[in-house]
């Protein structure tokens, strides 16, 4: 589970900027008992979901995209080229900045452990890397890394080979973890199994296809888009016959890409809509608003099935609000460790009635006349019982709401 995230020099942030996943006991109630994931060893209690609300152009985006580079940065290093450059770009509005590291830094909670772990790099290497773990609620440290001079742990069995065969642009938790399976592993494998970023939220509908072949996530979704009042009462998936070989494929595509976009291909949804006399639709025949809920309704089960932490931009792309609180309500009456982050214009969850999401779900990010961006959550203002927050918001009392001239 992800307790915190930072960073600082990266795209319109300068300094550091934080979100947090930590709940305040303030906004505690049973109404919102759903959204809580309660007793974490150093974290207290952690919210299932947080959504972050500005105005175009202020970096809301960039936080998914921080996020994204972490997890590139984390999981595919190891295959780098040795002048293969990292995908950070720091804030370019001054010139210290332009010059200086990118840092990223997680605090996560494994099998009951808080971890924190974090690195600072420029396009061409690593400057620093750092892993922390709290066996026992106490601080201990695993390695730290100043370039390429690594120091680990002596209780951790990691050979002298290892710790120095590290590339200037390589992530030594990723190095590592080939070797040692314990703390280095479970932290990778965090990242690379655990952490989900959807930079571009429109699903195929693939995923959703494959996962429907198993019976009881097929009713799942089904029952999804029931609910959903798309007119959809049933699903099944057939496999058409196609000729493989009209593929024409890049000589240098990889054989197990090519068996999956084959497979990914033949499968194709039937779905069986309500009515006078009933019948089944086609993918081609579904309007654009149901073919992009059915893409992510397959992702949105496995997030919640398998503990997975989704960063997700502009998540209401395609999806009407009061299906967006159905869905948010479903994630959080559902998921037991699953968490959410979300970039959204959709106001409608800030309304006083919808009772969706808690203030310490909801983050802004604003940027300044110097192009820096600040994120901050509403928890930082002062609240009076009964103010409508979403007429608050768009009235420009939290910032983060775009100043237009006349057009």
């Amino acid at each position: 589970m992800l307790v915190e995230f930072n960073v600082e020099n990266f795209k319109s942030f300068r300094g550091e900027q934080v979100v947090s996943f930590v709940s305040s006991k303030r906004y505690d109630s049973e109404q919102y008992r759903d959204n809580i994931i309660e007793n974490i060893p150093k974290a207290g209690s952690l919210v299932k979901s947080n959504f972050i609300y500005g105005a175009n152009a202020s970096g809301k985006s960039n936080i998914i995209d921080a996020a994204s580079a972490m997890k590139q940065i984390v999981c595919s290093s190891l295959r780098f080229n040795p002048d293969q450059k990292l995908p950070v770009k720091p804030f370019k509005l001054d010139k210290i900045s332009r010059n200086k590291g990118t840092t990223f830094e997680v605090s996560l909670v494994i099998e009951g452990t808080l971890y924190i772990y974090g690195f600072e790099v420029d396009e061409k290497e690593f400057i620093s890397e750092w892993l922390y773990y709290y066996p026992k609620g106490r601080q201990r440290e695993v390695f730290s890394r100043e370039g390429l001079e690594v120091k680990v742990n002596k209780e951790i069995k990691l050979s002298k080979k290892v710790q120095e065969g590290i590339s200037p642009n390589v992530c030594f938790l990723s190095w590592a973890g080939k070797w040692e399976t314990s703390v280095f592993r479970k932290v990778f494998d965090w990242f690379a199994d655990k952490l989900v970023v959807v930079k571009h939220p429109r699903f195929s509908g693939n995923f959703t296809n494959k996962m429907a072949l198993d019976e009881s996530l097929r009713s799942e979704i089904v029952k999804q888009l029931s609910e959903a009042d798309v007119g959809i009462t049933d699903l099944r998936i057939i496999e058409r016959e196609i000729d493989e070989g009209s593929f024409n494929f890049p000589d240098d595509m990889p054989e197990e890409l090519q068996e999956r976009f084959i497979s990914d291909f033949k499968r194709k949804p039937l779905f069986t809509h309500s009515g006078e006399i009933g019948g089944e639709f086609e993918w081609e025949e579904e309007s654009e608003g149901t073919k992009a809920f059915y893409g992510f309704c397959g992702p949105l089960i496995d997030i919640i099935n398998n503990d997975k932490t989704l960063f997700i931009d502009e998540i209401e792309q395609s999806i009407h609000p009061l299906l967006m609180e159905k869905v948010l309500r479903y994630f959080h009456t559902r998921s037991r460790n699953a968490q959410l982050f979300a970039a959204t214009h959709n106001t409608y969850l800030l309304r006083n009635d919808t009772n969706v999401v808690r203030r310490d779900q909801i983050w802004f990010v604003e940027k300044d006349e110097n192009g820096i961006s600040s994120v901050f959550p509403l928890s930082d203002f002062k609240q009076r019982k009964g103010n409508s927050i979403e007429d608050r918001y768009l009235n420009g009392r939290f910032g983060a709401v775009p100043v237009l001239s006349d057009f």
